[in-house]
């Protein structure tokens, strides 16, 4: 095996092994509620959190979790009803897509590839785009 498959095997056991962990905080501080809480009473977490999108997939590492995020969003509600994410272009890579060539080539509808204009008529394309971590913190 090449060192970089190595590495990057590392890099995935080691994000299973953050997120095992993540996991098991939680189930451990919902034990650790005060008993006052009645059993079985529902805590909303709608509401406005702090928000920040991890591209390059830092957030860990460098311990964002102790500091402010800086962005908000709302809750319930998707990154893209709250319109978080990257502006899309002709050359965003859709995870899923149906489409019509010709709109890539018709000097009819050339006026909507155009950036700041683009008009992108196709199933499954929201108006931003955005794979990778992003962080959620509320108090």
């Amino acid at each position: 095996m090449m060192p970089a498959q190595v590495n990057n095997k590392y890099k995935f056991l080691k994000r299973i092994l953050v997120c095992v962990g993540a996991g098991l905080a939680l189930l451990f501080s919902a034990w650790s509620v005060p008993s006052a809480q009645k059993r079985g009473s529902v805590i909303s977490l709608a509401g406005r959190w702090q928000f920040q999108m991890d591209s390059a997939d830092k957030g860990i590492e460098e311990k964002w979790f102790l500091r402010p995020l800086t962005d908000t969003i709302h809750l319930p509600g998707s990154m893209i009803q709250n319109l978080k994410g990257d502006d899309i272009s002709l050359k965003t890579k859709w995870t899923g897509s149906i489409y019509d060539s010709s709109w890539f080539y018709n000097p009819r509808l050339a006026k909507y590839r155009v950036p700041g204009n683009l008009k992108i008529p196709f199933w499954l394309t929201p108006p931003k785009h955005y794979t990778g971590a992003a962080w959620y913190k509320k108090k």
